[in-house]
């Protein structure tokens, strides 16, 4: 009994020992049920709040379901056949603004050869009827800068 007792004594020290934090646990205990009492509307408005939003919530979510539903096929529709064709014309118009980009470069950089293309290289011939009258027509040749003869 004597073991026993002891036994008994040395495991009740260290309670004995946390009384002081037990002591401790209950004022904190009152001061946080102290804190409670004092903020309980703040905090019943709070989870008030918290309840609409969640309420607004699942029907917005209701709300965006609904209009998945009502639009799958037009989007369906819209991802299946126009979009290729969409992007089909973009392709070609891309095609087509660079053609006409090279061509407008092309004149830029040359237009007589746009508006006369290769008879330039061979020069303008120019037949005259016999007998008109023509500043050049008395036998002298125009200026051949002008690449133009008189046939």
């Amino acid at each position: 009994m004597m073991k026993s007792l002891k036994a008994d004594a040395v495991s009740i020290g260290p309670v004995i020992g946390r009384a002081d934090s037990v002591a401790g646990v209950h004022q904190l205990t009152g001061h946080l049920d102290g804190l409670v009492q004092e903020n309980r509307e703040d905090s019943r408005a709070s989870l008030r709040n918290f309840r609409q939003a969640t309420v607004s919530a699942d029907k917005l979510m209701d709300q965006l379901n609904g209009i998945v539903a009502e639009n799958r096929r037009p989007i369906r529709q819209f991802t299946e056949g126009s979009l290729p064709d969409l992007s089909a014309l973009i392709i070609d118009t891309r095609t087509a603004v660079g053609k006409a980009t090279t061509i407008l470069d092309s004149i830029e950089r040359n237009p007589t050869n746009f508006i006369f293309g290769n008879m330039m290289e061979q020069g303008i011939q120019l037949k005259w009827p016999v007998g008109s009258f023509c500043r050049h027509d008395h036998g002298v040749p125009p200026p051949s800068h002008l690449g133009l003869r008189i046939g």
